[in-house]
């Protein structure tokens, strides 16, 4: 139903006037024998919306999974075989220490095995026959069961001399001293690797933003160090509890990219539609004139100014919800309120709605 209008004449908008004064508001300092003539304004359409369109937020770009490749051994490089911004594949050898000394490690566990499998086998089929104590024979499980371990604590160690990608990627960091020739300490950083396949970013909200986003929902991406293309993402993940420090939610923001100028470690822009229904009629708070503590706007009526008088709602920044005295469609003047007065003929322009709620 369309809502009941309340007009509101001329002699409202002069009453903080008088005498000259108020002939120069309602005229422009016109006089009496001119022709007042129309005022150039823009308007928008009255349209539902919300307070809070969209959020926004920022944070570093990571690779989907990035990995930091430590040495589980000590030794000296033999062979380096990738470089800075290679791409590697899962598995693939990218150092190699020397393993001379694991080697003979490795073949003495093996013969140690071999020897407590064989003395074992032999004290399990005298224990079976009751020639064998079970202290003697657990005893000689004790040591085949250590020399298993052993064995496996030298194998691993053998194949630590070997450093292999453990995920697909590229190289974004590779020390110079990993390089032939050089030692390689125990726990050493020997290479970052960064799986680019798709790109993620965390962020977050607070306790009155948090509500508003949802798992999955779409988002927008741009990276204004990479260039001015806007990529589409999703949310991956939202935090179901604040952080315990700052009281903060985190998001985490996923998307894959072909923009060859990414990189880990740029600063992303998300802006991120907030979910739910439209909160009522959306229009610019500038658009409201007071007068003798009451609200009211001007609407472009077949090229005359009709000031109405409305029931403003929540309002945020340049945005207020309209609860009463407009409906959708209407054309809201938003420029030149100040020359403006009932009645007053007007020649209108379309304004861009979003551009007069910012």
């Amino acid at each position: 139903m369309k809502p009941i209008r309340i007009l509101i004449p001329l002699l409202i908008f002069l009453s903080s006037c008088s005498g000259k004064d108020a002939t120069s508001a309602a005229s422009g300092n016109y006089g009496d024998d001119q022709e007042v003539p129309p005022l150039a304004v823009e308007v928008v359409l009255v349209e539902q919306g919300k307070l809070i369109p969209y959020l926004e937020l920022s944070g570093t770009v990571e690779g989907i999974n990035e990995v930091s490749l430590l040495s589980r051994n000590f030794g000296q490089i033999e062979e380096v075989y990738v470089g800075l911004g290679d791409r590697v594949e899962e598995g693939q050898l990218l150092v190699r220490l020397e393993d001379n000394l694991s080697l003979l490690n490795l073949r003495a566990a093996e013969e140690s095995r071999n020897t407590a499998r064989i003395e074992f086998e032999a004290l399990q089929q005298s224990y079976n026959t009751g020639g064998t104590s079970r202290r003697d024979f657990s005893a000689a499980q004790n040591r085949l069961a250590s020399a298993e371990a052993a064995l496996e604590q030298a194998r691993q160690n053998h194949r630590g001399n070997r450093i292999t990608s453990p995920i697909n990627g590229y190289i974004s960091a590779l020390d110079r001293s990993i390089s032939k020739g050089n030692s390689l300490q125990q726990g050493q950083l020997v290479a970052h690797i960064i799986d680019s396949s798709s790109w993620i970013m965390e962020g977050y909200l607070g306790e009155s933003q948090i509500g508003l986003v949802t798992q999955d929902q779409q988002v927008q991406v741009s990276i204004p160090s990479a260039g001015s293309m806007v990529e589409t993402g999703k949310i991956l993940a939202v935090s179901p509890g604040g952080d315990l420090t700052t009281g903060s939610y985190k998001i985490e923001i996923k998307w894959t990219s072909d923009n060859p100028r990414l990189r880990s470690g740029m600063t992303a822009m998300v802006k991120i539609p907030t979910s739910g229904e439209n909160q009522g009629l959306l229009i610019p708070s500038s658009a409201v004139v007071k007068r003798e503590g009451k609200d009211y706007v001007f609407l472009d009526n077949q090229g005359i100014a009709e000031a109405v008088a409305i029931k403003p709602g929540p309002a945020l920044g340049n945005r207020m919800i309209v609860l009463e005295g407009l409906s959708r469609g209407d054309r809201l003047v938003v420029s030149g309120l100040n020359g403006l007065a009932p009645d007053r003929e007007i020649i209108t322009t379309l304004a861009d709605r979003r551009e007069a709620l910012e």
